[in-house]
């Protein structure tokens, strides 16, 4: 799910919620993205959500588009967490 933040309050409300998050969560940062820093928002997310998979890589903003090999490399990580086991179907 994605969500556009207007509002500086909308970003503290979010905040707020993380360590209620039920679900395995996980976030790629690029260690020199100048919009969203990972320590202000990766390291910050994952003290209030231990189980936060928080990986960062070199890179900036767009890292779909400057690191597709990183990017679709985490999503998989991410999705084998999500894999129900062979004993369950």
């Amino acid at each position: 799910m994605m969500a556009a933040i207007s509002h500086r309050e909308d970003i503290e409300d979010m905040t707020r919620r993380y360590a209620s998050l039920q679900m395995p969560v996980g976030i790629l940062f690029g260690r020199s993205d100048p919009i969203l820093d990972y320590r202000e928002h990766g390291e910050a997310m994952k003290q209030k959500l231990p189980s936060l998979d928080l990986e960062i890589v070199d890179g900036g903003h767009m890292l779909p588009i400057t690191q597709p090999d990183v990017v679709a490399g985490f999503i998989r990580r991410m999705a084998a967490k999500m894999a129900v086991p062979e004993f369950l179907h």
